[in-house]
């Protein structure tokens, strides 16, 4: 279980340069352990940087480094000079006066060792690593319209089920179609309670959809062999489910032509010969189905019927906002 977690960090900015109030936004990574979280934590503060496309870096990282901003400007103009960056570097005058001062982009070709000194320069941070002490989530279920196919989608928006959504995660908006949670009495949400609530709901509604239209998903529409790109392992992990059974039918001269017109209709490319074997997955009654079978099968397929989306809106008594009108992130 993931015990550290990597938030972005809100900005807002000050007509001078951008600050921060240490608000934490969405979680980007879930982390065993420390180190992993801060060696991920260079690789996204890197990407950061750059992604503020500023125009001088000078002016708006220097709420890094307000305490002691000229030594630092002066290390990093240094810097900047022995990397020959001066096509980046630019001096100007003040107005009235023979002081000048400098604005520094960043080339497009700048690389991780570069700028990880520039990071280290300024002591620029935009992302925190957080111990998850006490933790409140919520989870995202988005629908894919690639394994279900129109039928089951118009299914589940004519019961109200699925919904057009642009949640914020990792403080971007994420538009998809999402399973709706109804709690009793209260407005309809595309936010369940719970990850363990938002994987029992899609396991439950995938049943229930692939027992209503048994071929209109991925699977009707497939060859066992092909719903994955490890055949191995899948068909090693059907074989042993209980509440999943995996039947074939042996490939004779009098039955080779009906099979390769399966295998056409299901879109597969395998010719098989006499003496192998053709495989299907024989389903139960949706109740009969083990969960963690199912999830499990889910875990394998190519082409996945739906992403359970973790989110945090809570860590050790503090708010995780994953949108904030007023702020970035980078």
């Amino acid at each position: 279980m993931a015990t550290f977690g990597l938030h972005k960090r809100w900005f807002f900015y000050t007509d001078e340069w951008y600050v921060t109030d240490h608000t934490l936004a969405g979680c980007v990574g879930q982390y065993a352990t420390q180190a992993e979280a801060q060696a991920q934590q260079r690789i996204y503060d890197r990407q950061a940087l750059k992604n503020m496309g500023s125009g001088d870096y000078l002016r708006d990282l220097a709420g890094f480094f307000e305490s002691n901003g000229q030594e630092v400007q002066q290390q990093l103009v240094l810097f900047a000079r022995s990397q020959g960056w001066e096509d980046h570097l630019r001096e100007h005058t003040y107005h009235n006066s023979d002081k000048t001062y400098f604005e520094l982009s960043l080339p497009a070709d700048a690389t991780d060792a570069q700028l990880d000194t520039v990071l280290d320069i300024t002591g620029a941070s935009f992302h925190v690593v957080v111990e998850y002490k006490a933790v409140k989530s919520y989870a995202y279920i988005r629908w894919n319209y690639d394994f279900w196919g129109k039928k089951a989608f118009a299914m589940l928006k004519t019961e109200g089920q699925l919904d057009s959504r642009s949640p914020y995660i990792a403080g971007q908006p994420r538009k998809g179609y999402y399973l709706i949670h109804k709690p009793l009495k209260r407005r309809k949400t595309a936010k369940f309670p719970s990850v363990e609530a938002a994987w029992q709901e899609a396991l439950a509604t995938f049943l229930r959809l692939r027992d209503a239209l048994p071929d209109s998903t991925f699977l009707g529409k497939h060859y066992v062999e092909d719903w994955s790109d490890e055949v191995v392992f899948l068909m090693a992990y059907l074989a042993h489910c209980q509440s999943l059974t995996l039947t074939h039918e042996v490939v004779t001269p009098v039955n080779q032509k009906t099979i390769q017109s399966k295998l056409r209709k299901l879109k597969s490319n395998r010719f098989l010969t006499e003496g192998m074997k053709f495989f299907q997955l024989e389903w139960p009654a949706p109740a009969a189905v083990t969960p963690e079978e199912l999830q499990g099968l889910i875990e394998l397929l190519r082409v996945k019927p739906f992403e359970v989306i973790p989110m945090v809106s809570e860590v050790n008594g503090q708010e995780i906002r994953e949108y904030n009108p007023e702020s970035t992130t980078f």
